[in-house]
């Protein structure tokens, strides 16, 4: 089944990315770590779609790339809220 198969691969990704997020950022909660990775996971899965139909180089998406580098650098770099 596909869906299986798709939702084993993302699983995959989400939790390679959570264990180098923790690399990078040992600070950060684990359950914080599995959030971000999977925002992470779905801006390069809309992104992807987006250039099926639109240029790699295009102004349009070089913009948008950018402005999905700030984005993540903002969202790594907040701090925490106090539980």
């Amino acid at each position: 089944d596909l869906a299986a198969v798709l939702k084993r691969e993302n699983e995959r990704y989400d939790n390679t990315l959570c264990d180098a997020l923790g690399e990078i950022f040992p600070e950060m909660h684990a359950e914080r770590r599995s959030h971000v990775a999977q925002m992470i996971r779905m801006l390069i899965d809309g992104l992807g779609i987006t250039v099926i139909y639109e240029r790699p180089d295009s102004p349009r998406i070089t913009a948008l790339k950018s402005e999905i580098k700030v984005l993540l650098n903002t969202l790594l770099n907040l701090e925490q809220p106090k539980k």
